[in-house]
């Protein structure tokens, strides 16, 4: 097993002592989708860190717009949401793309995941995360990558990715709207 490999391990590991990833589907996703390869610019420790968000986009005055949630949290939200193999998942906000990739694996072969943003540079970054090749390890052959994935993605069944149009009502459309009472 490889320095990232136990990392990864770990963090299930962790989340499961803080009560999350109680689901087994939730448990084999997190172990499925190396979080590492969507946050490739911080160290691996961080990356496989359990309370780690990781910023990934900041305005030009270092607010920050765009981030990896913390793995714990994440794993949360999943227990929560329930997906189930073949469910049909539509995601506003694409971030890394780690989220996706993990409903990616939730839902399975028959399901289907959508992953959209307006900025076009959270798109490219998911694009290019889901392409890199999964590492070769806990036990797979040359052929094939972890968990019988196809080598040349980083998941099940990438996840379909949108650049969602940048709209804004007009304010003529909300000030024609007009809030009124509802009768008894």
């Amino acid at each position: 097993m490889t320095g990232t490999d136990q990392l990864h391990e770990a963090l299930v590991r962790k989340i499961r002592a803080a009560g999350g990833a109680w689901r087994e589907p939730v448990q084999q996703a997190l172990r499925a989708v190396p979080r590492h390869l969507f946050v490739p610019e911080v160290p691996l420790e961080e990356a496989y860190a359990v309370g780690s968000a990781v910023v990934t986009k900041r305005d030009p005055r270092g607010i920050p717009l765009s981030s990896a949630s913390a793995p714990g949290i994440v794993a949360l939200m999943l227990d929560q949401l329930d997906v189930r193999p073949g469910h049909r998942v539509l995601e506003i906000g694409s971030g890394t793309g780690y989220n996706a990739a993990l409903l990616a694996e939730l839902t399975g072969s028959g399901g289907q995941v959508v992953t959209m943003d307006i900025d076009p540079e959270c798109t490219a970054r998911v694009r290019s995360a889901s392409a890199r090749p999964a590492p070769r390890s806990r036990g797979s052959s040359p052929a094939t990558s972890t968990r019988g994935m196809p080598p040349a993605t980083c998941c099940r069944g990438s996840p379909s990715i949108r650049r969602a149009p940048r709209t804004t009502p007009s304010r003529k459309a909300w000030s024609s709207r007009s809030a009124t009472p509802a009768s008894s």
